[in-house]
């Protein structure tokens, strides 16, 4: 067995938890198959950004657990902080292996100074979710954040996963760029692509029969549509907007159901924008807003929902990005809809396991949510079908095989192998250069011609030069 310091997102799922994403669920999905093998695991979790909780007040750490597996939760979210933390546990406990989940704690780990194994997860294309949120906030400001923190992870990593086949491509010309495809990784398997898992909250039906919308919020005979999770960068909330409103002019037992808001930190402005659009709707009445639920509650709302949906804008965080609610959408059994852009929708679409329409097309998902409505569309045979096809192919297990395999035997990528044999920083002229563009040297250099400049151009220096030429000998 394998002894691995690992770095990851949370909140885990534990009870009274509300704000939680993409990236928790993604922690677990790692963790719970390489638990199951017998590896001893040493977990450290570094928050995703809460408005409504002032980490400063929090000690640094605390210890927690989660379905009998022991972690270390870090309550802050500054590298000054975090990496300390880990530098100390890594000469605690002697691992054989690092594990990375997420950008950011793949960043933390790739800061450490080791030479051990370095698996990294890149759970979504972080200069693509940077794009994104630049133009949402019409700045550029934040991009190199974004690029600082992708770029010492792959001059780093020995492995790499990615959640999906566009991002590996996009990933592999990073790697590239950095110099890391060279004649010593002409035949290694740099990336894999492990998709979203289902996650083990929604592998079962809830034990209580207990409403919590039909004849509470919404008519019993109501046909529920369900939004599940956080409105993000990539949300057309117009579109989703007009489509549903669209849906209930037809059919007044169409009523919309959302769990879930803002991204704090990241978008605090779509989910705010929706409300806007359905506080000036006539049909305000029938737009349920939970906002942000304990987690353990949405597999109530999932099964007392008719229909659940998913709406991209055309960017390219939808083509390199991944969905977790349908995937967990379609394991409890609940017909999903969904825009035409991410991986996961086309094989949806490939495979019939749910409805799908091209990205910008109000008019064709409004008619499948009223056709859908009206029992024109067999939705629950794709309920079905949906549910059998994610459990055979989007479980843990059967995502993270090769992740379990290079647990196993941990290895170091052949080009960081030669430079730590050769004691040597960089194999190559690219990632010199690289090396030279992340590292600040070039700034400082760039400062340093600025001040030379000055002072030649100060009127004592032009005198000096004046001088020296003139009483040069011939």
């Amino acid at each position: 067995m394998t002894k691995i310091l690992a770095a990851g997102i949370g909140p885990l799922l534990e009870p009274g938890v509300k704000k939680i994403g993409g990236q928790c669920l993604r922690t677990w999905h790692f963790l719970k198959p390489l638990i199951d093998q017998g590896h001893e695991i040493r977990l450290f979790t570094i928050p995703i950004p809460d408005k409504d909780v002032d980490v400063t007040q929090l000690p640094l750490t605390v210890e927690k657990e989660h379905s009998g597996f022991s972690y270390t939760q870090i309550n802050r979210h500054e590298l000054k902080d975090i990496v300390p933390v880990l530098r100390q546990e890594l000469k605690r406990f002697c691992p054989e292996a690092l594990l990375g989940i997420n950008s950011f704690p793949a960043r933390v780990l790739s800061a450490l100074d080791t030479d051990l194994p370095l698996w990294v997860d890149l759970n979504g294309y972080a200069m693509v979710e940077g794009q994104t949120k630049s133009r949402l906030y019409q700045t550029d400001e934040e991009l190199p954040y974004f690029w600082e923190q992708e770029l010492l992870t792959v001059q780093r990593a020995d492995k790499f996963s990615v959640v999906s086949e566009p991002q590996k491509y996009a990933l592999l010309g990073e790697l590239a760029i950095a110099g890391r495809l060279n004649r010593w990784t002409f035949d290694y398997e740099f990336v894999h692509c492990v998709p979203n898992a289902v996650n083990e909250m929604y592998s079962k039906f809830p034990d209580s029969t207990e409403k919590r919308l039909r004849g509470v919020s919404v008519p019993e005979d109501a046909f529920v549509v369900l939004w599940s999770g956080g409105f993000n960068t990539w949300t057309d909330v117009d579109f989703l907007f007009q489509a549903v409103s669209r849906a209930m002019q037809v059919n007044p037992l169409i009523h919309f159901v959302s769990t879930g808001g803002t991204v704090d930190g990241h978008d605090e402005i779509t989910y705010h924008r929706f409300q806007k659009l359905i506080s000036e709707s006539e049909f305000k009445s029938r737009f349920h807003l939970y906002g942000w639920i304990e987690a353990e509650l949405i597999p109530f709302f999932y099964t007392e929902s008719d229909l659940g949906i998913n709406v991209d804008s055309f960017n390219y965080e939808t083509i390199f990005g991944a969905r977790n609610r349908l995937v967990n959408m379609m394991a409890m059994g609940l017909p999903v809809l969904t825009t035409l852009g991410t991986e996961i929708s086309h094989i949806i679409s490939q495979h019939r396991l749910g409805l799908t329409v091209p990205i910008g097309d109000t008019e064709g998902f409004a008619d499948a949510i009223i056709a859908s409505a009206a029992g024109k569309i067999p939705i629950a045979e794709l309920g079905k079908n949906a549910r059998e096809f994610v459990f055979k192919h989007f479980t843990y297990e059967a995502t993270t095989g090769e992740l379990q395999n290079w647990i196993a035997h941990p290895q170091c990528s052949p080009d960081n192998l030669q430079r730590y044999k050769q004691g040597i920083q960089y194999v190559n002229k690219i990632e010199a250069l690289i090396g030279v563009l992340s590292s600040g040297e070039l700034d400082a250099l760039r400062q340093a011609k600025e001040e030379l400049e000055r002072i030649r151009s100060r009127p004592l220096f032009k005198i000096y030069r004046f001088l020296k030429r003139l009483l040069k000998p011939d």
